[in-house]
């Protein structure tokens, strides 16, 4: 007799699914970080509400990119490779979480699942890759550690600039988080030319 499913998809993909969740709120978390950081180095207090305005509107790719440029610019030392770091760090991520949030439509019954890729560059074509629970799990976990250390980055240029006080000590320099390697399509299976 075959199986009642009552919701797609059935519930043994729930760890996984709520895996993908996480991915999307650590790297939700991970943006509002880049956000608060270039809110903080352009502001003149921490109350300056004019730079947030404006921030906030503005698309997130523009906003590492003024980080970077402000810590080539007007940084030195440890201050300026922490930003940079942390900007490499969050464009590493975003391609990862771009390519499996984004294009995530299969899941297999045999508990695999498949990302399906449509490119039209130059012509249309359509992929498949395989990614693993393991896949997923790793790159939750990659959104999680890349919006704490975003939040350590933060944390420290603050109290450099100080816009940002407390604690008896000042802040450590954040220990960097080690950049993911670049984004394999390797095992992508063309579907048709």
């Amino acid at each position: 007799m075959a199986r009642k499913v009552t919701k797609w998809p059935p519930p043994e993909y729930d760890p996984v699914l709520a895996d993908f969740g996480r991915i999307v709120f650590n790297f939700n978390v991970f943006e509002q970080h880049m956000r608060t950081i270039l809110w903080c180095i352009l502001s003149e207090d921490q109350n300056d509400q004019k730079h947030y305005a404006i921030n906030l509107n503005m698309d997130i790719r523009s906003i590492v990119d003024s980080i970077r440029t402000y810590a080539i610019e007007f940084c030195d030392g440890d201050k300026q490779r922490s930003l940079i770091h942390c900007c490499d760090l969050f464009f590493s991520v975003k391609e990862y979480r771009d390519f499996y949030v984004n294009h995530l439509s299969g899941l297999v019954t045999n508990g695999t699942m498949e990302l399906y890729v449509a490119d039209a560059q130059p012509r249309i074509t359509d992929y498949r890759k395989r990614i693993t629970e393991a896949d997923v799990e790793w790159l939750q976990q990659l959104c999680y550690v890349g919006s704490n250390y975003s939040a350590e980055v933060y944390g420290f240029v603050a109290e450099q600039l100080g816009r940002l006080s407390g604690g008896d000590k000042p802040r450590d320099l954040p220990t960097p988080v080690p950049l993911p390697k670049k984004l394999d399509r390797q095992g992508i299976i063309r579907l048709k030319k």
